[in-house]
């Protein structure tokens, strides 16, 4: 009895469903389309965030809001990430 117990304790109070996080606002599609396009085309050149929004002419602030609400990652991260696999 001790085991059924058991059992039916981990199938219904141990396991979560799975669910896809869906993010909602951000960047529209133009909008991160043309921010991966400029940071990939001047991961040489020296990028700052007030570069990347202006191109976007949203000020520094609110793009770093929109972009980390769209990709999961903030700007920066998106950033280094292709610089240090450049580099290796």
């Amino acid at each position: 009895m001790a085991n059924l117990f058991g059992i039916h304790l981990l199938r219904h109070y141990c396991t979560t469903p799975a669910t896809l996080g869906t993010c909602k606002g951000g960047l529209s599609d133009f909008q991160l389309k043309h921010a991966i396009d400029y940071i990939r085309s001047n991961l040489d050149a020296q990028l700052s965030l007030e570069n990347i929004a202006a191109e976007l002419n949203l000020s520094h602030y609110y793009f770093c809001s929109l972009f980390k609400q769209s990709m999961g990652v903030s700007p920066w991260q998106y950033v280094i990430r292709p610089r240090v696999e450049r580099a290796k």
